[in-house]
Order: structure tokens, then sequence, then C-alpha cells
């Protein structure tokens, strides 16, 4: 194992002691990392609507006290044996953009983001640019994951797309102002396809700026049912048969893919939040959560294509993908995450994510 030698046996964290109380600043052990495993110095983390779930009502955790947090830039401390670890990550100090795994991990302190030292899975990690900020940075991992979790779903090749074939299918991006949202609108039209999006007319220009063929307001209730029907319909030989689903009234976007495809089914959506118990299902449309594989092999595959490949290849030489949605800095220091998260409950967040900046 190669080791920072600035390391030592425990780090600053936020922990979580129990569901429902606030997040306290203390230290802990520094784990040291295993096969296929790297240790990670956060320079900053970004939050998500989950993390104050798991804060507030202790969602998919079983172990206290816990570390949270899944989107993480830093630098790397340590790796587990190098013939485990991609030769692109083998090298302390490298920097990276990393999805922390607490929500597979059921709370396991070592693997939450909000600490000095978080321990995460190879096959989770990108290299990122010099030029690349840490806390653009660290908007990408949960949003890459979730959109590309999607077309996974879909059937959708992202690594070798066919564009000029896609523009003849439409994707509907559903609550496309959401952070996975604007990621979704923009790794859709990287493959060619025709995105149509709703989202609030304030969010209109930047979602085109992202690649959206088309924006409505979801606010218009049945009206934007008929729009997104007649665009689909006015152009000849584009179809539809897809939705991602990033937050809002499942209902329209169930009944838009009925009307262009029947009931006979064949048409899909991908819910991003999680599905409530007695979410109304209609014929035709299969809804479907949109997370990973749940067999650990899988799910291991999935991500060493979407960060090792996808998100290491679009950020090389400056490339193709633009960190999205737009940063907004809501505190420094661990001693404001709990804060931050009391906020983002309240107040929620449109084409914006949340980052929390660790060191500079």
């Amino acid at each position: 194992m190669t080791t920072d030698p600035t390391n030592s046996t425990n780090h600053k964290a936020a922990l979580c002691e129990a569901a429902g109380t606030p997040l306290s600043v203390s230290y802990r052990p520094t784990p040291t990392p295993g096969p296929g495993q790297v240790l990670i110095c956060p320079h900053a983390v970004a939050l998500n609507i989950a993390d104050t779930y798991m804060r507030d009502i202790g969602f998919s955790l079983e172990t206290y006290p816990a570390v949270l947090g899944s989107d993480v830039a830093g630098t790397i401390v340590a790796t587990g044996p190098p013939d485990t670890i991609p030769d692109f990550l083998r090298t302390p100090g490298t920097r990276v953009a990393a999805f922390a795994s607490i929500f597979y991990e059921k709370g396991r302190p070592d693997y939450g983001a909000f600490q000095d030292r978080v321990l995460v899975s190879a096959n989770a990690v990108s290299p990122i640019p010099d030029a690349l900020s840490w806390t653009e940075a660290a908007t990408l991992p949960m949003v890459v994951l979730v959109a590309l979790s999607a077309w996974d779903l879909f059937g959708y090749d992202y690594l070798a797309p066919d564009v000029e074939k896609n523009k003849d299918e439409a994707v509907l991006i559903w609550g496309a102002a959401t952070g996975i949202g604007t990621m979704a609108v923009q790794t859709a039209k990287l493959m060619g396809y025709t995105v149509v999006a709703t989202a609030s007319e304030q969010n209109r220009e930047y979602l085109k700026g992202l690649g959206a063929d088309v924006v409505y307001d979801y606010r218009d209730g049945k009206a934007v049912q008929k729009s997104v029907v007649d665009f689909v319909r006015g152009r000849e030989g584009l179809k539809m048969k897809n939705c991602f689903f990033g937050q809002g009234d499942l209902t329209i976007p169930q009944a838009i893919l009925q009307e262009l495809n029947g009931k006979s089914g064949g048409s899909f959506i991908s819910h991003a939040p999680p599905l409530l118990p007695g979410t109304a299902m209609v014929d035709g449309v299969d809804v479907k959560f949109t997370g990973l594989k749940p067999e650990k092999e899988a799910r291991d595959a999935q991500q060493r294509a979407w960060f090792n490949v996808y998100l290491k290849e679009k950020l090389a030489g400056g490339g193709s993908l633009r960190p999205c949605p737009e940063v907004k800095i809501v505190g420094e220091g661990f001693e404001s995450i709990d804060q931050a998260l009391t906020d983002l409950r309240a107040n929620g967040v449109r084409c914006a994510k949340p980052v929390v900046i660790l060191k500079k």
C-alpha cells in the first residue's frame, strides 16, 4: 500500500449519532484501504436531498454513528494493493471525483463523504483535470450515476452511441431543473437523442444550453401533455418511449407515454426518487426506480463504466461534459454541513448543487 506520510491514525468527521439528531463534529479512526479501494482526502463535498433523509429519519442506515455523504472531490491519500487498482488511480495526490457508497454500506462510517478521509471503491472514482475546480468536480458523481443508471435501464449505449440514429428517438426529462435532471439532459443530448424537458420558465434557457431541444413549463398541467404529444407527432419518424423522472407529478408523463405508445407496453419511466408504496401505475408504462443493479458484481461493472471510463473520457482534455448543475457554495468546514442540510431540506434547489468547501 502507498501511504501519504502526513496521514495519522485519526481524522475529523461530521458524525450522525442517531436518526433525527444534528450532525456533530468529532474525530474517528482512519481506515486502511483494502483490495480495490482508495482512501480520499476530500477538498469539497456536494449535498443531496437523500443526505437529509438519512440524517432526519435514518433512511438506508443500519449502523450508528454513521458518516453521511455521497459526492466527493479530493486527492488520493492511499490505495489498496496496486494490482487491484487502475493505473490512473495508483498515485497519491491524484485529483479525483468519487461516489462514496454510504447508501449501499448502510451507514458504515468509513464509507461516508463528510469526513477528512473516506474509503471508496476504485470502481467509483474518476481522475479529474487540473482545470476543473474542487467545487465543480464535487457536483458530478451522484448526477452522473443517476443519469447513466437510467440509460442502462433503457438500454441506451452511452459509451459508443449511434448519434445519427438516435435523433429519431425523443426522451422526456421530467423535472429537468433538478440536479439529476440537468445531467440527464446533457448526457441524453451527447448520445444524440432529441431531448424534451419540463421545468419552470426561469430555467428554460439554462436547460437549452445543456442540450434540451424544447422545454415546457411543467406547471401548465394538462396543457403540457398536449404540447409534448404534439411535438413528437409533429415530427416525421420521431418516437418517444422513455422518460427520466426527476420530480413532479408522475401521472402526466405516464399519460404522455401511454397516449403516444398505447396500452400494450414498451414504455418506461426511470423514477429517480424512491418509489413510494401505493404509487399508481398505468397500462403500458413500466415505472422503475433509478438505481444501481442489486448484485455486487453487476453494480461494480456499472460503476467502472460510469467513472473509470465514461466520466474519465468526457472530462479529459477539456472534454465534452460540462459539470452541472451549477455550484452553490453553502458553507465551509465540517461544522457547516448540518445547517446546510437543514436549509436544503427546507428550500430545495433548482439548477444548482449545494457544495461545502473543506479545503482550498
